[in-house]
């Protein structure tokens, strides 16, 4: 198998996965650079080694680095959200006024997407991770049981939790907005 042929291939999704679980581009960057690195030095080591499926098998290298940055850094809990919190990047409220139909619909598709990047980094590592797993790559249960090595249950008990999370969280978020727009 020629590892570079392999990775090239992969190299989109391992950085889109990497900014999905991490809070900013300096710490996906991290992740991304210790996922190759972690990926080449295992691969070196066990010249005879067999992959059936390279993207699933750096994926789960990738979580497995991803866990361990996560341990370096805090992240907040849903229990520190303060409404009005969500939409701290969300401004420029004001430009509607004058707008025309396509700059008033690029600028609520910019601050919805505002608005998900935020609720997605109030959710914990693991609830990203899953989310990433099932919702976005589309791997099924059985995949992420064996990227992840725990039980199909715990993928499905973590991915309710983390859905019913991020509704909750996203239903805070747009109630606000709509909210604030009420206000104006």
């Amino acid at each position: 198998m020629d590892f570079e042929a392999e990775l090239k291939k992969v190299l989109d999704d391992l950085w889109r996965c990497s900014m999905f679980l991490m809070k900013d581009s300096n710490d996906a960057s991290e992740l991304f650079q210790n996922t190759i690195i972690a990926a080449l030095k295992y691969f070196r080591k066990k010249k005879s080694l067999h992959i059936l499926n390279f993207k699933k098998w750096i994926i789960s290298i990738l979580f497995n680095e991803a866990k361990r940055l996560f341990k370096k850094k805090k992240y907040i809990s849903l229990d520190e959200i303060e409404e009005d919190s969500i939409f701290e990047n969300t401004e420029n409220h004001k430009k509607y006024a004058d707008a025309s139909i396509g700059k008033i619909y690029e600028n609520i598709k910019s601050n919805l997407s505002n608005i998900m990047n935020n609720a997605l980094s109030y959710l914990s590592p693991v609830q990203r991770e899953i989310l990433l797993a099932v919702d976005i790559l589309d791997y099924d249960y059985k995949e992420v049981a064996e990227i992840l090595s725990v039980p199909i249950g715990t993928i499905s008990s973590r991915l309710d939790r983390a859905r019913k999370k991020l509704k909750y969280i996203l239903s805070r978020s747009l109630h606000s907005y709509t909210k604030y727009e009420k206000s104006e």
